[in-house]
């Protein structure tokens, strides 16, 4: 399963293109804004929907990802695993901190490499989201 970080515009336009793989979605948003609508066709199998903030503490702005998301994003990986998704599409709304850090905890859980998130000067990855879901995914081992 390959796993693509992805704007909020882009996983939106994406999943309206001619042709996709079997994909899955986590789509992260800011809460208070409107969910991200996506095409309805068969190749998108499931959606999972986060709200929280790209912030790092819980503080007067806002609500990090919290365990109980981290425990979604596990399950969610799972499910898509049993069901042969071809593409895990993270999405937030810039696709630069929340997803990315997200996406390299699911890389460095199932393939034990994160550095094509890490290495990519594109990504700033939310160290509480990288943290958060690669600690569920230890609970798992």
């Amino acid at each position: 399963m390959e796993i693509v970080v992805k704007s909020r515009v882009k996983a939106r336009k994406d999943s309206f293109a001619d042709v996709i793989p079997k994909t899955a979605i986590i789509s992260i948003n800011t809460p208070g804004d409107e969910l991200n609508k996506f095409a309805k066709r068969e190749e998108i199998v499931d959606v999972l929907y986060l709200s929280f903030h790209d912030i790092g503490m819980r503080d007067e702005t806002g609500f990090p990802m919290n365990e109980a998301d981290a425990q979604k994003v596990v399950e969610f990986v799972k499910r898509c695993q049993e069901l042969k998704v071809e593409e895990l599409w993270v999405h937030c709304d810039g696709g630069i901190s929340r997803s990315s850090g997200v996406a390299a905890a699911i890389l460095k859980s199932l393939t034990g490499d994160d550095s094509a998130i890490y290495n990519n000067p594109r990504y700033c990855p939310n160290t509480i989201c990288y943290n958060l879901v690669l600690n569920e995914f230890m609970k798992e081992v």
